[in-house]
């Protein structure tokens, strides 16, 4: 029987496989047990949940009280409440009974209609403000800190006018009680909430970019778990992160694709490689497209000068692609705030999804490679 494949890309990681992380969990959770707020921003699939996750059990580790709560979607504040509410609910070990105790005596009610649409709740912003004043409640009665994750902050936005406002109300007098990391992978949202002066929240947590993969400890993790299966990934390892730029999903995938293409007690090569890369194109192709469509068609034009490596503004291209260079520009501009392009300082931006690159530069499709 084949053995199980290591490389898990659909889902964020367990916290003992996340790669090369190790740095920015020692800093993430030294700023929480200082007491200190941050914000953690990334593009989407770049490992974000996976190290939140990585960072509150290495806090649990040091004797903290951790809570994780998913707003991916939420639509109103009862949402919100309803999160937060099950989130604390999941504490379990040597704090869920007194956890179990506040939540009875906090006395939120919150029913969520068949086909879980949305949710209702009477009282809505006063269920919610207790809930969140939980970390409180609980320092009073064993003074352990607690660590409190609100990870796609940025989908607040989506819910009722000045969440943000109402939240930011409660957990401003948690100095002591606890330390917020506040998580999203639509990096310009989240600059929105907290960089502009009319929003609650401005300045009021550490920013901390979460950026790729050192390709150190990428490179030594993929021949580790292709030994530890009796595999060798052998000449394959190079072209690959050289291929990712360090996207950690992207790695993980591919990494993936090679492994099930090695057999066993078998070698990676080049051809490998190569095989690895067209599986992965050909199960990416529905995203990828999907990807395209979901971009406006000057958004497309620029994606497509960047996958090139042209110069966007020089006047050739500008010419050759129908593009207003103050168009061009505030195209380039949302792409970044939006994650699709990442900054590379004089070399211009790059896309942020190698394969989605290589697929725009290959006329949007899969390209054609040479063994």
């Amino acid at each position: 029987m084949d053995p199980i494949n290591p490389f898990h890309f659909v889902a964020p990681v367990p916290e003992e496989d996340v790669v090369g992380r190790d740095a920015e969990t020692r800093e993430l959770v030294a700023l929480a047990t200082g007491g200190h707020d941050t914000r953690v921003q990334a593009p989407r699939r770049y490992g974000k949940t996976s190290l939140l996750r990585k960072v509150l059990h290495e806090a649990d580790r040091q004797g903290l009280r951790t809570v994780y709560v998913d707003l991916y979607g939420v639509i109103s504040r009862a949402d919100i409440a309803e999160r937060v509410q099950r989130a604390y609910g999941r504490i379990g070990g040597r704090f869920s009974r007194i956890v179990r105790s506040a939540l009875k005596e906090v006395q939120v009610s919150i029913t969520t209609p068949l086909g879980g649409l949305g949710v209702t709740a009477a009282g809505a912003d006063q269920s919610l403000m207790r809930l969140l004043d939980l970390p409180e409640v609980l320092f009073s009665r064993d003074g352990v800190l607690t660590v409190v994750v609100f990870d796609e902050f940025q989908d607040l936005l989506a819910a009722e006018d000045q969440t943000d406002k109402l939240i930011r109300s409660v957990i401003q007098h948690h100095a002591r009680e606890a330390a917020y990391i506040f998580a999203g992978s639509q990096p310009g949202m989240m600059r929105g909430l907290f960089e502009d002066r009319k929003r609650a929240f401005y300045g009021q947590a550490q920013p901390f970019d979460l950026g790729p993969l050192p390709l150190g400890p990428a490179h030594d993790a993929i021949h580790e778990r292709f030994e530890r299966h009796g595999r060798d990934a052998g000449t394959a390892v190079d072209p690959l992160l050289g291929f990712t730029r360090g996207h950690p999903q992207r790695t993980m995938q591919l990494a993936h694709h090679l492994f099930a293409l090695t057999p066993n007690d078998g070698v990676a090569d080049e051809q490998t490689w190569l095989d690895a890369l067209m599986r992965t194109y050909r199960q990416a192709d529905p995203e990828l497209r999907q990807i395209w469509r979901s971009l406006e068609p000057v958004e497309q034009r620029v994606v497509a000068v960047v996958s090139e490596g042209r110069a966007l503004f020089a006047a050739d291209t500008l010419q050759r692609y129908a593009l207003a260079k103050s168009t061009a520009q505030s195209a380039r501009d949302r792409l970044v705030r939006e994650g699709e392009l990442l900054a590379a300082g004089q070399d211009g931006p790059y896309i942020t999804d190698p394969l989605f690159g290589a697929w725009v530069a290959a006329g949007r499709r899969e390209p054609e490679l040479d063994g």
